[in-house]
């Protein structure tokens, strides 16, 4: 095996483990964000409901403040909590986009050293190919001279 061929297979073997551990990261972004996206998604729908709820409670006849007030207030927590979420979820799409993009530019490196690995033994499959003909040519020779001799 050449110098060439070994240091290429050696390179290969170092960027599979960085494609593995690049494939463990978006992984786990993948798990953190779709669990911030079902926190969302359920943030979403309890403030739906305590809109709906307090809506509910405005049209009645007779309103009971306190009541009417209590709600407002935990509709806007309800709110600001679903804004943070959503900052998070944005955060952890974004993570999750650059773990993606680091990983398709670790599989493109490796694919990069596959591609010069076939060349590498295409090149020596030619090389072996070379000395073989050149023996064979050097039998043909030797035959061909010893019997004339």
């Amino acid at each position: 095996m050449s110098n060439e061929r070994k240091a290429l297979r050696a390179l290969r073997a170092m960027k599979e483990f960085e494609v593995l551990e690049a494939a463990v990261t978006v992984a786990h972004v993948v798990q953190a964000r779709q669990s911030l996206q079902q926190g969302t998604h359920e943030l979403h729908q309890q403030s739906d409901e305590a809109a709906m709820h307090l809506r509910a409670t405005m049209s009645r006849e007779r309103l009971d403040p306190v009541l009417v007030e209590s709600l407002q207030r935990a509709y806007r927590a309800g709110q600001g909590l679903l804004r943070e979420r959503q900052a998070l979820l944005a955060e952890a799409e974004r993570r999750e986009d650059e773990a993606l993009a680091v990983l398709a530019r670790l599989r493109g490196g490796q694919r990069s050293i596959d591609e010069a690995l076939r060349v590498e033994a295409g090149n020596a499959e030619s090389r072996q190919r070379s000395v073989d003909m050149n023996r064979v040519d050097d039998l043909w020779l030797q035959r061909h001279v010893w019997r004339r001799e």
